[in-house]
């Protein structure tokens, strides 16, 4: 616990925090508006605000720094939607446009600080990468106001922030200012993104909002589960790289957070309960096996309608036999026999298959002959409801299209 003996470590600590929190928390609603790359664009577009402050004062005076990342910031954020409102120029493009003019500005600006005689002292390469050892009593107490003051709007304007992003034309419609929200959603952005420039720095800030978003809406599709998953992402990225940061000495933040960030994002990608790779791989073996044992019992039981009720054991796998005969469906001696509900089970496959192709032919006007392979997927997806219902709407036939038996024998 060394790293707490002092109080700039503390210090650091709690605004990495509340950094992370605020990004991922504003990262959510970014990803959901299909703008994630807005806290990029916004990032870059700061930098000439800061290149400019520096030229005006003269010297590194951090507030004056952060007033022009501001204006900046701000500028661009306007830039952005006049693109869009005013031209047929998409979101992406208009961002990827205020990215870059600010941006080659930004770094010609630097370029030209330093060669001037107090670019020694300027420091300004901190707000490229980032640097949270740097951070002061005074940084904190902004980190957290900002923090506690997005955190106040988001609670304020939940129902029309939802709205606002999900569908902001249907929003206009009900009376929802829209145009208030978006300048709203761009200010609230330029300030999360003013205070992380010095933990973070410009190049990287996009990963502070993009990622632990992207990591939470793996888990969850339920906004504010999203929100809450997002603020732990960020918090613990942030402060994993604000600890790497001090403890090793000239590592710096941005990179440091951002590979944490992917750590989470990694683990998320292959492990999220809905989303992740792992997750659909056992969901796809399940449904597989689903689907292979409800085909055989499907099989043995067109074979009962043709007469043939016993089986040889050489006629099935040994797996195949094992799944039949633990759930129940089969007899197994010397010759196999379905039972009871190993028959029933087989003609409610049959029954699902059969009855999709009435209701094609009979309802959607289907040829006889263009239904099957339709039938073969959905006889594993219908629902004993859903089979009722249809049997409703059909009238309850009795055989199928191809003259087949709708009723168990």
């Amino acid at each position: 616990m060394e790293f707490f003996t002092t109080i700039n470590s503390v210090y650091v600590m709690i605004g990495s925090i509340a950094l992370g929190a605020m990004c991922g928390m504003l990262g959510v609603f970014g990803v959901l508006r299909k703008q994630g790359l807005l806290g990029d664009a916004l990032a870059h577009a700061a930098l000439p605000g800061i290149a400019i402050a520096f030229l005006i004062m003269g010297e590194r005076i951090l507030a004056g720094l952060l007033l022009g990342a501001l204006v900046s910031g701000l500028l661009g954020a306007f830039c952005i939607q006049y693109l869009v409102k005013a031209t047929k120029i998409k979101m992406d493009s208009a961002m990827a446009a205020v990215l870059s003019v600010f941006f080659g500005f930004g770094i010609v600006l630097l370029t030209f600080i330093q060669r001037l005689p107090s670019a020694s002292k300027a420091g300004l390469d901190t707000f490229l990468f980032g640097q949270a050892a740097a951070l002061l009593k005074i940084d904190v107490i902004l980190m957290s106001s900002i923090f506690l003051f997005t955190l106040l709007v988001v609670f304020i304007f939940w129902k029309e922030l939802k709205m606002f992003i999900f569908d902001s034309s249907f929003a206009a419609v009900l009376g929802f200012r829209s145009r208030f929200f978006e300048i709203l959603f761009m200010t609230i952005y330029v300030l999360a993104i003013l205070v992380s420039l010095q933990a973070v720095g410009v190049v990287l800030t996009a990963a502070m909002f993009i990622t632990p978003a992207a990591a939470a809406l793996l888990w969850t599709k339920r906004l504010l589960s999203a929100v809450v998953l997002s603020v732990v992402f960020g918090s613990i990225s942030s402060a994993s790289g604000a600890y790497v940061s001090i403890v090793a000495e000239g590592m710096p933040t941005g990179p440091v957070i951002v590979m944490a960030a992917s750590v989470i994002f990694l683990f998320s990608f292959m492990f999220a309960s809905r989303g992740g790779i792992v997750w659909k791989a056992i969901e796809r073996y399940k449904y597989s096996k689903k689907v292979n044992l409800e085909n055989l019992l499907a099989k043995l039981y067109r074979d009962t309608e043709s007469g043939v009720n016993k089986w040889q054991r050489s006629d099935i796998s040994l797996i195949m036999l094992w799944r039949l005969r633990s759930n129940g469906y089969i007899n197994s001696g010397n010759e196999i026999t379905l039972t009871k509900k190993g028959l029933v089970s087989g003609f409610k496959v049959v029954q699902k298959h059969r009855l999709w192709e009435t209701y094609l032919v009979e309802r959607m006007n289907f040829s006889h002959d263009h239904v099957h392979r339709d039938a073969e997927i959905m006889e594993h997806l219908l629902t004993d409801d859903v089979v009722e219902k249809i049997n409703s709407i059909l009238g309850n036939p009795k055989v199928d299209p191809h003259g087949k038996s709708l009723k168990m024998k």
